[in-house]
């Protein structure tokens, strides 16, 4: 278990996530980092600027511009990954930033829903019994080239787990919210009702 924060703890992330050959990365009530969009992105920086880091026009667009890398490692990666995007419905309702960055954000998802190498999945706010209410969640598979790791928060400083007796419960718990949410194709549904219905 390695607790890291600051700068180290998304740097740390973006390199093993760009190694990993499967990643799931579950979220609640914010889109997850490599689904956001950039102007998304940009919202949720500019929202914890001064919060978690000394406030900094400059520290927001170097957090900006490393995310948006990071998602460019995974999502152009030249040997195509597994990626599992989990979220819940509550973080399809959250305006972050704007309406209009609201709807940018919701037709970024659809998007990536179209991808082959990409599953986006919503868990409705209807769905009884999620185990990992009020956290972050990421996973990254290596197969047989290294340990699966596993990270719990994804957005203040996050502690991540490399000894099996952490990861395989939250392995396990990936697999949970998989099972509790709309499949790929009512998934694709729910986003397209959220996104007429953005005002």
């Amino acid at each position: 278990m390695f607790p890291v924060g600051g700068s180290y703890s998304f740097e740390r992330l973006a390199d093993l996530q760009a190694d990993a050959g499967a990643i799931g990365f579950y979220d609640t009530g914010i889109v997850p980092g490599l689904a956001q969009s950039a102007d998304y992105a940009r919202a949720v920086f500019t929202a914890c600027d001064g919060i978690w880091w000394p406030s900094s026009a400059a520290e927001v667009q170097r957090r900006l511009d490393f995310r948006l890398e990071q998602q460019r490692r995974v999502l152009e990666a030249p040997e195509p990954k597994d990626i599992a995007l989990v979220l819940t419905e509550t973080a399809l309702d959250q305006v972050v930033g704007s309406p209009e960055v609201l709807r940018g954000q919701l037709e970024h998802l659809l998007g990536l829903g179209a991808r082959d190498d990409v599953t986006v999945q919503v868990v409705p706010r209807s769905v009884p019994n999620n185990p990992v209410l009020g956290e972050g969640l990421i996973t990254l598979d290596f197969g047989a080239a290294a340990p699966r790791i596993a990270f719990k928060g994804s957005h203040a400083p996050a502690t991540y787990y490399d000894h099996e007796e952490d990861t395989t419960p939250m392995f396990r718990a990936m697999d949970r919210l998989r099972e509790l949410a709309s499949s790929p194709e009512e998934s694709v549904v729910l986003l397209s009702e959220k996104l007429r219905g953005v005002q």
